[in-house]
């Protein structure tokens, strides 16, 4: 993964900002499915709603990135 968008995104976004972008993947049982994660939430309604808030992140960080390499 060192050549995906997250090593990428760090360089053009605070921190604290990257920390907020995956609170839901690792927070949420969706990803790394651990007895620490939230798991009380309608699954059939959410993961709708999660599909698109990372597609919507996807499209706002490579559009930073490339903004980033522009300047």
């Amino acid at each position: 993964m060192g050549n995906g968008i997250r090593p990428q995104l760090k360089k053009v976004i605070m921190t604290s900002d990257e920390n907020d972008l995956f609170n839901i993947a690792n927070n949420f049982g969706i990803r790394h499915n651990n007895k620490d994660q939230k798991t009380d939430y309608d699954k059939a309604i959410f993961y709708s709603w999660i599909f698109y808030y990372y597609l919507a992140t996807i499209h706002a960080t490579t559009r930073l990135i490339e903004k980033n390499k522009k300047l």
